[in-house]
């Protein structure tokens, strides 16, 4: 079994929420994102494909994770191209 580990982190490093599981990890995060925030994927077999699901607005995707992953949630202009259910809240899965 190989670890997974999902982290809500703040603009400054702090974390707000973070799970750690084997094989699969769900992480449900309720509170509204401030500009800065950022998920973090950190897994301990790199160079392998994970399903990733950012958003429960959004479906899993096949990605190739060569090592930690950071998303920076966007904000302002950045957040404008996205539907406007993205990111309200998160519901993430990677496996």
């Amino acid at each position: 079994m190989s670890y997974i580990k999902l982290q809500i982190l703040d603009q400054n490093g702090n974390v707000l929420k973070e799970i750690c599981e084997n094989d699969e990890a769900n992480l449900v995060y309720l509170e509204e994102y401030q500009e800065g925030d950022r998920i973090v994927l950190d897994v301990e077999e790199a160079n392998s494909f994970y399903y990733v699901q950012l958003d429960d607005a959004k479906g899993k995707s096949l990605v190739y994770v060569t090592g930690k992953v950071e998303y920076v949630i966007p904000f302002g202009e950045k957040e404008s191209i996205f539907h406007q259910k993205f990111f309200l809240e998160a519901d993430m899965s990677y496996q």
